[in-house]
């Protein structure tokens, strides 16, 4: 059994008149990262913010303070949690499919956060399985929405093995078009010689995706320098210096890196073969 799981939202999921409870839990995290605390530099102590009245200046108890809407300068709504909850849409207990859609035509910069979408309970199993797999078997992923902390979004939902990912999705004017940015770029088409070296160096570099091989290199960095700083030891300076290359011939520079490509690729190669020879000795040795 996993460890605990953490909900953050509880409802149905709803393909026509096919439902299933669910729950969503995030699919990410950032627990591991190093997270700096607020010190006073003259005494090393941490140091904390106070709420205080923005009229009287006196300090206010955390559970006397509400959440207000300005409806015009200077004059509020108070709004409770009790009464947030009963925001009258449908989405804010349901993620109701409206449509089906290949999930190669949903630009990736709309996606935002992925959560893993769980049955809530036995009953749950039987509606859930049917529409994962129908959607694992025409390999197309639903459109739907969903209210999460008091805002309703689009969402995209794939399977995933025995399970579902919901993927929320970012607002069309949250988005920033590429032709913005990307106009004034030349649309001059690359040379022939340089596009075949550029592909055979890509073909050199190509392998598997494993997330397993990105280490947050600058966290490592980090509490190599905590550690540094903590053991009372002064801290070097930095030896990755940023360095712009000046490129002059575009194809000598592919062709040497197609080189290099070439040569930890051999050194791979030979690596286990070093290894073999070893164990041949030692076999040698015993008889």
């Amino acid at each position: 059994m996993a460890a605990a799981k953490r909900t953050t939202w509880k409802g149905h999921l709803k393909l026509s008149l096919v439902t299933a409870p669910v729950r969503l839990a995030p699919a990410t995290t950032a627990a591991e990262r190093i997270h700096f605390h607020q010190l006073n530099s003259a005494t090393g102590n941490r140091v904390k913010q106070r709420l205080v009245d923005a009229t009287t200046g006196k300090e206010v108890d955390r559970d006397d303070i509400v959440k207000g809407f300005e409806v015009s300068k200077g004059h509020y709504v108070e709004i409770t949690n009790e009464e947030l909850e009963k925001v009258d849409v449908p989405t804010a207990h349901m993620i109701d499919i409206e449509r089906f859609v290949d999930a190669s035509d949903v630009n990736e910069i709309y996606l935002d956060t992925p959560y893993y979408v769980v049955p809530d309970g036995n009953v749950a199993e039987e509606a859930y399985g049917v529409i994962r797999d129908a959607m694992a078997q025409t390999e197309k992923a639903a459109i739907a929405r969903v209210t999460l902390s008091t805002r309703e979004h689009p969402v995209l939902l794939k399977a995933c093995g025995n399970g579902l990912i919901l993927t929320t999705l970012r607002d069309e004017r949250e988005v920033r078009h590429g032709k913005d940015y990307f106009a004034d770029i030349p649309k001059k088409k690359s040379s022939r010689e340089l596009l075949s070296v550029a592909t055979d160096l890509i073909k050199r570099l190509e392998g598997p995706f494993d997330p397993g091989l990105f280490e947050d290199r600058y966290q490592a960095a980090l509490r190599k320098l905590v550690k540094t700083k903590s053991a009372g030891k002064e801290i070097p300076e930095p030896k990755h210096a940023v360095r712009g290359d000046n490129v002059i011939d575009l194809m000598d520079a592919l062709k040497q890196s197609l080189g290099k490509g070439a040569a930890a690729k051999k050194a791979t190669k030979k690596a286990p073969a070093k290894k073999k020879a070893t164990a041949k000795k030692r076999a040698g040795g015993r008889r």
